[in-house]
């Protein structure tokens, strides 16, 4: 099982008093060793009548520097020898070939899949440098095991005896630790990056809802789910995914930390799965399924840690990018919405009326001619109310009757739709516990 969230943090910086910057200076400058390392070799391979070991130097030769480099004792410990085996066995190969091109092109094929695993070890030693050094390393998303493998490699002491690096016939490394292991195009897999791009895509978002709610439009809670989980999309997409999750940007908390009491996630998870998440056979999923620890690292492995063989990605994306919709995002709609309801001097944007949006230069006119408590002549609402002030009197037009009729004037803002303090009517009289309108016909 994973290891607990809550001890990510002691165990990464744990991990990483062990790890020196001028360790990661030495893998930094090692980057630049391979870069032309590919070419000069395809270059050799053209070379004719290479003879035993003056072929095996010019065809392996800077492999052979390269390796020795990378395993200097004081940096990886016995990868060093590790390397000179796997030389050893190559070059006996090659020997053993005795001029046969056929055979002598396996072994170089086997060197260049070599040399590609040091290209991405260098660089992926640089890549850790550099996070560590400048501080963008994630270290609540990165997964733990990273640093556990890359203590043991740089180990201060000089004891080396848990750690085992093993070449591999397809030229491959494998670090072996405590008898579990890791394949080295692997390792870096672990080491995730702080990257702002998603909190700030899902802000755009928040922005985006806020106008909506402004311009008087419904709330689309089935389209910001969607587009939140497409910024978790690509190669890239569990990273991203797991550098967001654990930021309180968008409220009091974070999404792992509203994960266990939050209702909303919990209706989520009964729609998707009640059967997973019901741990407690109550037929409903909610705070009492994860009360125990067991349960609690259940939902997480599922949910939050992309490092566990359980993380369900799909689901997580599901109920991720819903708690941000039905929280963050719709707090951001309703301040938009909030803002032409309760702001009457808002000249922009639209009102809501029962459940459609009126612009405001629509409704607006109407307001200020029955607050001005003056005749005025026939006006049409907009929502086709025919009315007027006449000798201090108000009349609306009756289709039935074909003819005005007199009324109050509550009575003409209650058939408009905007007998409310909302839209700036001031009303005659107190204003009443019901809005039902005048049926006009």
């Amino acid at each position: 099982m994973a290891a607990d969230q809550s001890l990510i943090s002691a165990s990464l910086k744990e991990a990483l008093s062990r790890v020196g910057p001028d360790k990661t200076k030495y893998y930094e400058s090692m980057v630049n060793i391979p870069v032309n390392l590919m070419a000069g070799i395809a270059e050799t391979f053209k070379q004719k009548q290479l003879q035993n070991n003056e072929a095996w130097e010019n065809v392996a030769g800077n492999t052979e520097e390269m390796l020795n480099s990378l395993a200097s004792e004081d940096q990886l410990g016995n990868m060093g020898q590790a390397n000179i085996d796997h030389l050893k066995s190559l070059k006996q190969e090659f020997l053993a070939a005795n001029g046969n091109k056929d055979e002598e092109n396996k072994v170089k094929i086997k060197i260049q899949k070599v040399v590609k695993t040091i290209n991405k070890l260098a660089a992926g030693f640089s890549k850790y440098g550099e996070a560590y050094l400048s501080d963008t390393l994630d270290k609540t998303a990165s997964d733990p095991e990273f640093t556990n493998i890359l203590g043991r490699i740089w180990e201060k002491d000089g004891e080396y005896g848990d750690i085992e690096f093993n070449w591999k016939e397809n030229g491959d490394l494998d670090f072996v630790v405590d008898g579990f292991a890791t394949n080295s195009n692997m390792l870096f897999d672990k080491l995730i990056l702080k990257n702002a791009e998603t909190t700030s895509a899902i802000g755009e978002i928040g922005l985006n809802q806020e106008k909506r709610g402004n311009s008087g439009l419904d709330f689309d809670r089935g389209g910001n789910i969607q587009q939140v989980k497409n910024l978790w999309g690509g190669p890239e997409g569990k990273k991203k995914f797991a550098t967001v999750i654990n930021s309180s940007t968008f409220g009091n908390e974070s999404f792992v930390e509203a994960i266990y009491n939050n209702k909303n996630i919990h209706k989520v998870l009964q729609e998707i799965n009640p059967t997973k998440f019901d741990t407690d056979g109550s037929g409903t999923v909610d705070k009492n399924d994860f009360v125990s620890d067991e349960n609690k690292q259940i939902l997480l492995d599922s949910l939050t840690n992309i490092h566990s063989n359980t993380f369900d990605f799909e689901t997580a994306k599901e109920v991720a990018a819903s708690w941000y919709s039905d929280s963050y995002l719709q707090s951001k709609y309703n301040d938009g919405k909030g803002s032409i309801e309760n702001n009457p001097n808002n000249k922009s944007g639209n009102y809501i009326i029962g459940k459609q949006s009126v612009p405001k230069a629509s409704i607006d006119p109407t307001v200020a001619l029955l607050n001005s408590n003056k005749d005025y002549p026939t006006d049409t609402s907009w929502n086709g109310v025919v009315h007027k002030r006449e000798n201090g009197k108000y009349f609306v037009y009756d289709d039935a009757a074909g003819e005005f009729i007199e009324v109050n004037k509550d009575t003409v803002a209650n058939s408009i739709g905007i007998m409310s303090k909302r839209y700036g009517y001031n009303s005659a009289e107190a204003e009443p516990k019901s809005e039902n309108s005048l049926n006009l016909g």
